[in-house]
């Protein structure tokens, strides 16, 4: 997967960026760790419910929800877990980072995130 920088409220986060099907699915599964300041961006094509869960993930996560301007519409804090609970939320990408890093940076629902690949792609 590529690496990209994007920022959130002037912070940068460095995130692989999950756009195939494959990639979606594997997630950052089975990871000992994400570190603080990176995480995974996934990717659709346009707007839909979105559902994530954490078997086989070994590090807590948050998520947010981003709809087609890049604003987080929802944050989801994400423990592990052995079963197959989702958290879901509506948008056209979704944004994991580790657990916590949203609230301990105040990163809130309405904040804005740049450096989206598919805002970079659109004229």
């Amino acid at each position: 997967m590529r690496k990209i920088e994007i920022k959130i409220g002037g912070l940068p986060v460095v995130v692989e960026v999950a756009e195939t099907s494959e990639d979606r699915t594997t997630g950052l599964s089975g990871r000992p760790s994400v570190p603080p300041g990176t995480g995974m961006l996934f990717v659709y094509e346009r707007p839909r419910k979105l559902s994530f869960w954490m078997v086989g993930t070994l590090t807590p996560l948050s998520v947010a929800f981003l709809d087609d301007d890049g604003i987080i519409l929802k944050l989801v804090d994400m423990a592990k877990t052995s079963t197959s609970d989702s958290k879901t939320g509506y948008g056209r990408a979704a944004l994991e980072v580790p657990l916590g890093w949203f609230r301990d940076n105040r990163v809130s629902a309405g904040d804005q995130v740049e450096g989206c690949p598919w805002r970079e792609a659109s004229p």
